[in-house]
């Protein structure tokens, strides 16, 4: 008796197996996985000169959540950073120098850690003496945010329009003076 040996092409398993995988996350929301506490009042992803979308993310060291929207009325610069990047703690020191001159100028600095643990986290902010408020952020909040590098920093207008977005450390001036445009609008 003869055997017979039935190949099957690589391209058809391949297909067979993405079907498999897809058919079983069809269902599946990212939103419902989230953790009591992170939630996302707007997922989309920002986008230049529109509205920024709003999160409420744990604070740090705080009980409570941080609201985007609860900033709404004052130039933002919200600031993605992680406890082990050289570059974000670079830049720290010009970030709190920009918080401590700015803030009775409705100008306020939100701080969003990412990927970091905690005791590093409470460490960098005591050596650097970083006094604004932060917040601990998750993935989804990043990929919103379209976060791919570290430190990311966006600058919000008054009515929580992104103006301005920079990927990597930047210096004193050069974010003084995109929020000073920004706080000099009416």
């Amino acid at each position: 008796m003869r055997q017979i040996h039935i190949l099957y092409p690589i391209p058809f398993v391949l297909f067979a197996l993405l079907l498999v995988t897809m058919s079983s996350l069809v269902g599946c929301s990212e939103t419902q996985s989230q953790p009591t506490g992170e939630t996302f009042v707007e997922p989309r992803p920002v986008q230049l000169n529109r509205i920024a979308p709003d999160f409420a993310m744990p604070w740090y060291g705080e009980q409570g959540n941080g609201r985007l929207a609860d900033l709404k009325g004052k130039v933002v610069l919200v600031n993605f950073w992680a406890s082990w990047c050289g570059p974000c703690k670079s830049e720290l020191p010009d970030l709190v120098t920009l918080h401590t001159d700015y803030q009775d100028r409705d100008f306020a600095v939100l701080g969003v850690i990412i990927n970091s643990h905690p005791q590093e986290v409470g460490q960098v902010i005591s050596r650097y003496n970083v006094t604004y408020p932060s917040v601990t952020a998750n993935e989804m909040l990043a990929r919103y945010w379209q976060v791919e590098s570290i430190p990311t920093t966006y600058i919000l207008d008054r009515e929580g329009v992104v103006r301005y977005k920079y990927v990597g450390a930047r210096s004193h001036s050069t974010l003084e003076r995109d929020i000073l445009r920004l706080l000099s609008e009416s």
